[in-house]
């Protein structure tokens, strides 16, 4: 509290004689995540990495997950589509309530207008040979009169098993939500109500 007095003080007096009060530049940390865990039906487990990252002026901006995945002694790295500028949700949930792994869900935005980015939840498949990405949904906005867009990833109806994805679509003057579960024959996440 004696701090934030202090900087008050400071501040106002510089106001009063007219000088300009030094700027400081914020640069607050970036954000990277790395979790490892089974994300198909071998036994090495998978590297899940979402990073979000920045400079100090918050002139350049990174974002991006990627899933890899040792298979035949060698790494493959899967990066899902998701290169923009800054990493909005990510989460590795079990999403489809119906295979025993976890999925992989997150959005990304790249800046300015009209909005764009991706939205998606993937999943490692293996029939046989090395595993492939499984996109059970994505979204990536192509609409240009879209003022903004929300995607949420919850248990929105108790009646189907799973998550179930919300995707909020923002225009002008009107709001469409949309609500999609996860189809098991389908193998996809599919609009319903």
């Amino acid at each position: 509290m004696v701090r934030w007095l202090f900087l008050v003080g400071v501040l106002a007096a510089l106001a009063a004689s007219g000088q300009a009060a030094p700027v400081a530049s914020a640069c607050h940390p970036d954000r990277f995540f790395e979790k490892s865990l089974n994300l198909d039906r071998d036994l090495a487990k998978e590297e899940v990495v979402a990073v979000d990252s920045h400079d100090c002026r918050h002139t350049s901006f990174k974002a991006y997950v990627h899933i890899r995945d040792r298979c035949e002694g060698i790494w493959h790295t899967y990066d899902l589509n998701s290169e923009a500028q800054v990493l909005e949700q990510f989460k590795i949930v079990n999403a489809d309530g119906w295979t025993k792994r976890p999925e992989v869900f997150f959005v990304t935005r790249r800046l300015g207008t009209p909005p764009s980015g991706i939205a998606e939840v993937v999943r490692l498949d293996q029939r046989s040979g090395c595993a492939r990405v499984h996109t059970l949904f994505a979204y990536s906005p192509q609409d240009p009169a879209l003022r903004g867009f929300a995607v949420e990833l919850k248990d929105a109806a108790a009646r189907h098993r799973g998550l179930e994805i919300v995707l909020t679509k923002t225009y002008a003057t009107s709001e469409q939500v949309l609500t999609y579960r996860y189809d098991r024959k389908r193998e996809r996440y599919v609009v319903y109500g």
